[in-house]
């Protein structure tokens, strides 16, 4: 490949990126070693445990699972770790009548629970992992997102002592910090 063609690919592909972070509202830097980036949310007039909700599709989530539905790739699964549990993740929330809601579990792979088991078993790393786990079984990939809103909530010393063990067993891990469209 000729210097010119690999300078075009990545003129073109750059473009893309920005044009992908532009269209999905998406605004990436990088902090403490980590690639954060932003999304804006419409907000819902319904809330969940207290917890203010985001439209995401004309559907009311925590943004937490708002996130992970933007985050899937083709072929990925995950779960929102609202617990410590090692064995299922929420994957959504459903309204079963106006202002209640239900919540849709999913077991993890067995290479998942492996996986987070291992990190809460370390004593200063137990409360830090991050709130999804996003696979994939094909090659058994893991990822971890921490969700953030940059008005209330900060990444703890622990998250980041997750954060740059997951990175050193080559696991990759984002912030994405999110607020509504009208903050």
């Amino acid at each position: 490949m000729s210097v010119n063609t690999i300078d075009n690919f990545l003129k073109v592909s750059f473009f893309t990126f920005i044009v992908l972070c532009y269209i999905t509202n998406r605004n990436i830097h990088y902090r403490d070693e980590l690639k954060y980036s932003m999304i804006k949310f419409q907000r819902s007039d319904k809330k969940w445990w207290r917890k203010p909700l985001v439209l995401e599709k004309n559907k009311s989530l925590p943004a937490e699972l708002a996130v992970l539905h933007w985050s899937l790739k083709e072929d990925e699964q995950g779960v929102w770790l609202n617990s410590r549990t090692t064995t299922t993740g929420v994957k959504d929330l459903l309204e079963i009548n106006p202002g209640k809601f239900k919540t849709i579990r999913l077991s993890l792979p067995a290479y998942v629970k492996e996986c987070l088991s291992s990190f809460y078993n370390l004593p200063n790393v137990s409360k830090g992992v991050f709130d999804l786990v996003i696979w994939r079984s094909s090659d058994c990939r893991i990822r971890f997102i921490e969700v953030k809103c940059p008005h209330w909530d900060r990444l703890t010393a622990e998250q980041l002592q997750f954060a740059k063990l997951a990175n050193k067993q080559g696991i990759a891990t984002d912030v994405v910090e999110w607020e509504f469209e009208d903050s």
